[in-house]
C-alpha cells in the first residue's frame, strides 16, 4: 500500500547533496543518447515492500516522470540496496533519484524504475532470498516494470553489495547487470567468487581510494575473474561514505543502462583502472 508521494527534481536534490568531492560526470558519446523523451523530475513512492528481517519493510520506489503517459508500456529496472545501519532513503540521499532524472532528460538514460527497500542495519545475506522470492515479484506485480532478465540490474551498497552480488551468484541469469558499490567482500572468499563465475551479465565493482574495503575487493574481483566473471573494477577519489556514492551515482546508472542499450565505452567519470 503506498503511503506516501515525495516528488524531487534535480536541482533541488542535487544541491541538498552537494560535496567538495562531487565529479559531474562529462556527457557521454552521442552513440549513447537514448531517444526516449520523458522530461521533468520523476517521482519517489514511500511505500512497504515484502523484504527484510520483518517480513514487510519500508520502501522507496523512483517513477519516472514520463510512468503515466503510457499505462501499457514496461520499464527496465534497477533493485538497489543500501548499506549496514541505512535505510531505503539511503539511495535518495546520494542523489540517484536527481542524477536519474538529469539522465534520461538529457537522453543519456531510457526512463526506468529504481526500487529501494529497507533491509534493516544489519542488511545479512539471507536478504538475497528475500530479493528474489519477495521484492522482484512484488515489485512486477505493483508496477510496471519488466519481467525480462535483460531488462533487470540490482546494485547496492558496502553489506547491500554484498547481498547483491549473493543473489546474482545464486541466480546467474536473472539480471543482466550486477554492482558491488563499495562491497563488503574480501579476497579468500572462493564459493561466492566461483558462483559469480556462472553469472553471463556483467558485474562491476568499485570503491572509493581511500576506502579499508578497496584491497580486499580488488582481490575477490581477482578471483571472480579467475572463474569466469565479467568484472569491471573502478577506482575513484574517496572513502566509504555518502560523498564517495553520490560522487558516483551517475556512473552507476550508466553502467546499469549500458547493458539494456547494448555494449558501449563506460564512463570515464567511473574512476581510475584499479590500482
Amino acid at each position: 500500500m503506498i503511503r506516501s508521494v515525495v516528488v524531487l527534481t534535480a536541482t533541488s536534490a542535487l544541491l541538498a547533496g552537494c560535496s567538495s568531492e562531487r565529479a559531474t560526470p562529462p556527457a557521454p558519446p552521442s552513440s549513447a543518447r537514448v531517444a526516449v523523451p520523458c522530461p521533468g523530475a520523476g517521482t519517489v513512492v514511500s511505500t512497504t515492500a515484502p523484504f527484510g528481517p520483518r517480513g514487510h519493510q519500508q520502501a522507496e520506489v523512483y517513477l519516472p516522470a514520463c510512468y503515466d503517459a503510457d499505462p501499457s508500456r514496461r520499464y527496465p529496472v534497477v533493485y538497489l540496496l543500501h548499506g549496514a545501519s541505512a535505510d531505503q532513503t539511503q539511495w535518495r540521499d546520494v542523489g540517484i533519484a536527481a542524477a536519474a532524472d538529469g539522465l534520461i532528460a538529457a537522453g543519456h538514460l531510457p526512463p526506468l524504475v529504481i526500487v529501494m527497500p529497507d533491509g534493516g542495519p544489519a542488511m545479512p545475506d539471507s536478504l538475497a532470498k528475500d530479493l528474489v522470492d519477495g521484492l522482484i515479484p512484488w515489485a512486477e506485480r505493483t508496477y510496471r516494470v519488466s519481467r525480462d532478465a535483460a531488462q533487470r540490474a540490482v546494485g547496492g551498497i558496502s553489506r547491500g553489495g554484498r547481498v547483491a552480488l549473493a543473489a546474482a551468484a545464486a541466480h546467474p541469469t536473472m539480471f543482466a547487470a550486477v554492482g558491488g558499490h563499495s562491497p563488503a567482500v574480501d579476497h579468500g572468499e572462493d564459493a561466492l567468487a566461483a558462483r559469480l563465475g556462472k553469472v553471463p551479465g556483467a558485474i562491476r565493482l568499485d570503491a572509493g581510494r581511500s576506502d579499508s574495503l578497496r584491497v580486499g575487493m580488488q582481490r575477490f574481483a581477482d578471483e571472480a575473474r579467475s572463474a569466469g566473471a565479467d568484472v569491471q573494477v573502478a577506482v575513484a577519489p574517496g572513502a566509504h561514505d555518502r560523498a564517495y556514492w553520490r560522487s558516483q551515482a551517475s556512473a552507476y546508472l550508466h553502467f546499469y543502462a549500458d547493458r539494456w542499450a547494448g555494449p558501449r565505452p563506460p564512463p570515464t567519470s567511473a574512476g581510475a583502472p584499479p590500482g
